[in-house]
This record gives structure tokens, sequence and C-alpha cells, in this order.
């Protein structure tokens, strides 16, 4: 049965400045030097495992996980790599490329392209690793950490369906124009790090984020609709891939999308969250690669991801939870996502838990989802959301989560102390 689930949430509300806010120069990104030669035996940028699921219209969750790995180079594919059982080295598993990211190597000044790969894992695996198909199995930058990641099979070994929750886990750095809100020293203001050795302590069968991974000196510029450069690679180290290392080798995550991570209105990170994240696959129906953000959206939906569910169990335990997933980055084109939710939510007969980043509000909803006029929000409410819907209640309600009853999902939300985040 499900029991002692412990979530630890990082909650930080969103601030859009004006556009013409005074443009500043954005410094390098604080990381650990970085390998400056691409080859088989270079360490991978990053490695995690996360579930996927592609097929997410309808009613039908899935328990897909897929490996993903940024490796160093700009690959035409990812056939130099496979992905093996760790335990027995059985014949690798091909991988897939997904897309490309580009940066700037801090230490030097020069710009690096980066590949992301990705493959689907047999729900058999209970460890597998990221191997050379010339010089054998990989290690992970910064640590130098074999690349060994969670199988599929792994959440049926633990003793107790435990979770961490967290979101808003960005730095914003420090500049000046936008007020003590928009300054944060990375050093010593920025609580990620810590939260995530608590959380790597829980030892936890999964990980949920809300959203907003990505926020370094975003209102430092009006580049809001500009391409320049501010969705960079290392940067996405700096505030996420190095920080979460230690999770991400740990459990398989499932990555929500904030209003960061948005394409259109002002454009902010959604290009890098939907390279390394996102479901949805990055190619156009003749098969050719498409830029996300710039170039039009191969489902028609706004770069909009369709709202996907994930079962969460453990074998001879509690019924599973269904956990939704719903991309509400811009609430005003989330309303389909969240009649989808309550589809996902009915077909499986059983309370769920919807990960979004808002909340349903007037600016999200149709009809289809019913929502007490005492707890639907004129506009939306400081992210991110987390939210039990009780099917058997009389009228399903919805409010920002600050705790998760025990009586619906076994657990609490630790907040840190609030001098770590703004």
């Amino acid at each position: 049965m499900m029991r002692g689930a412990i979530a630890f949430a990082v909650l930080l509300t969103s601030l859009a400045l004006p556009a013409d806010s005074r443009a500043q120069s954005v410094p390098a990104a604080s990381i650990p030097p970085l390998p400056t030669t691409p080859g088989p035996s270079t360490p991978l940028l990053a490695a995690w495992t996360q579930f996927v699921n592609d097929r997410a219209l309808g009613t039908k969750a899935e328990n897909v996980i897929q490996a993903r790995f940024v490796v160093l180079g700009d690959l035409a594919d990812c056939s130099g790599y496979v992905v093996k059982d760790a335990l027995s080295g059985a014949p690798g598993l091909p991988t897939a490329l997904r897309g490309h990211m580009h940066g700037v190597d801090p230490a030097t000044g020069n710009p690096i392209t980066v590949s992301v790969c990705t493959a689907s894992l047999p729900a058999y695996l209970s460890s597998v690793s990221i191997n050379s198909t010339t010089a054998g199995r990989m290690t992970v930058y910064p640590s130098g950490q074999g690349a060994v990641l969670p199988g599929p099979a792994a959440m049926s070994q633990k003793p107790a369906l435990t979770g961490v929750v967290l979101a808003d886990t960005g730095c914003r750095g420090k500049y000046t124009g936008g007020g003590a809100r928009a300054y944060q020293d990375c050093q010593t203001d920025w609580g990620l790090p810590r939260v995530i050795g608590d959380a790597v302590k829980q030892n936890p069968a999964f990980v949920l984020h809300g959203g907003d991974y990505h926020y370094f000196f975003e209102d430092a510029s009006a580049f809001w609709d500009a391409d320049d450069g501010r969705d960079r690679f290392e940067y996405w180290l700096q505030e996420f891939l190095i920080p979460a290392h230690p999770l991400l080798m740990r459990a398989p995550w499932v990555l929500g999308r904030g209003n960061h991570e948005r394409c259109i209105e002002q454009r902010w990170f959604g290009e890098g969250w939907h390279v390394l994240f996102a479901n949805t696959t990055l190619t156009n129906d003749r098969d050719e690669p498409v830029r996300p953000c710039y170039d039009p959206d191969p489902n028609h939906a706004e770069w909009v991801t369709p709202t996907w569910a994930v079962d969460l169990g453990v074998p001879g335990g509690a019924a599973p939870w269904r956990v939704v997933v719903i991309d509400s980055d811009q609430p005003y084109l989330s309303a389909y996502g969240f009649t989808q939710a309550g589809a996902l939510t009915s077909a499986h007969g059983r309370d769920a838990l919807w990960l979004s980043h808002y909340p349903p509000s007037r600016w999200s909803t149709t009809s289809e989802i019913p929502i007490s006029a005492t707890t639907a929000s004129r506009r939306p409410r400081p992210a991110p959301w987390i939210a039990m819907l009780p099917l058997r209640a009389a009228r399903n309600s919805f409010s920002p989560a600050t705790s998760i009853s025990t009586s619906t999902f076994p657990g609490t939300i630790r907040r840190p102390p609030p001098r770590c985040l703004r």
C-alpha cells in the first residue's frame, strides 16, 4: 500500500516586467568547466529518466519511461549510443535523436551545440546504463558518476510508493532595475541545491516537477520575443540540470511546464523545455525536424502539449494513483487541457492527482469542468498548483495546495525557509 510519501515544494510566484525594462548583459553561466572535445568517451552533459505519453488524447494513461541524455556535439543521429540493462549488460536498445540546443562555453566564449538523445525502456528493466558503442559505459558531467539510471521496474522494488514534488526552482540572478523581486544571489539565496539533497535522502520512487526551471536574467532586457540566445543550454545546466543531477539519477520524473517555458506572447524558455522535456515529437508530417516555438507546431496547438496521464503504483499495493499532467503555461490556452484532464480522471474511476502550473480559472475552464465560484479565481493564482480531484465528492473543488491531505495522498509538502527563494 502507499504510505509515508514525502513531498517537497519549492514555490515561487512568477513576475512579468514591462517590455521596456533596461537591457543588461547576461553574465556567463557559473558552471564547472565543460568538456571541450566531442567524442565517444566525452562525458554526457546530463542524463535522466522521465515518464512520457505520446498518445495523450482520449482516456488512456501509459506508463512509458524514457531515458534521455545530452551529448556534446551536433549529431546527425544518436546511433553511437545504446541503452543497456545495467545489471546484465544485455544487448543495447537503440537511441534516437530528439533535437539540438545551442549555447556558449562560459570558459572560452566559443559556441557549442548539444544533441538530446532518447530511448524508450522496456517495463522489466530495473536499472539501465548509457553506453557508447565504441567506448563503453558513459559517465555524466560534472560528477563523473557512471551513467546508470533507474528503469521502469525500479518502482516496484520500493517498500512504499513515495514521491517528491517541486516547482518554480530557477534562480533569477543579480541585476538592477527590477527591484528586490528581481535580485537573487544564486550562491547564497537559492534553495534548490539543498532541497535536492533533502529529496535524495528520501529515496523517492518518482519526482513531479510543476514547471518554471529557468529564470536567470529573464527580466533584465526587452528580449521578450527576440531570438537573442537567452534560452541557451549552459543556463539550463546552471539552473536545473547540474543542481538537480543527484535526483535526476535517482528516480524517474514527470516534467511539467510553467509559464516561464512558454512560447507565445512573450517567448521565454519554451524552446529549451520542448527539446529537453516535452512528450511530443519534434518533427512535422514530412518527418522534418522543427524548431519549437519558432516553427509551426506540428500538432496545430500553438506549442501547447496535450494533457497526459501516468498511473503510479506498486505490485500488490493499493490501486494506482493517476497523475494527470496539464500544460497551463498560458492559462487562456488551457481550457481544452483541463477538459482532457476531466476525461482522464473520469476514466480512471478513482482519485487523481492533477499537476498543473496554474489552477483552473475563469480564464481557462469551460462548462465541462465544474468549479465552485468561491474557489475559482478571476485571474490565475500563484503557481505551482497541485490538487486532489475526489470523484466521490458531491462537487469537485479546486484550490492552491499548501499541503496534501494524508487522507487522500499520504504525505506533506514542506517549503524551504523563505530566504532561499524569492
